[in-house]
């Protein structure tokens, strides 16, 4: 989440200096007072989950599982996307 976080503030940095603006982002206040301010905030921020070790035995089970379910040819990678 960080990473998304200092690209929009990045992005944003030179627009709100070039407008006299205050970038107030994420729960950070800005320097200084501008002419206006941009607040950025997340909601319900998460970091994202780590990597599935594909050595862990329990992977060996999902493996499983899945390639019960789907068939033999399916190919299983140590992530899972889930659908919000």
């Amino acid at each position: 989440m960080q990473v998304i976080k200092d690209h929009y503030l990045r992005i944003l940095s030179p627009l709100a200096k070039r407008w006299d603006f205050t970038i107030r982002g994420f729960g950070e206040e800005g320097v200084k007072p501008g002419k206006g301010a941009i607040t950025l905030a997340a909601h319900d921020e998460l970091e994202p989950s780590p990597t599935a070790d594909p050595n862990d035995e329990r992977f060996d089970w999902l493996t499983g599982t899945i390639r019960g379910v789907f068939g033999e040819d399916v190919v299983v990678a140590p992530m899972l996307l889930t659908g919000i």
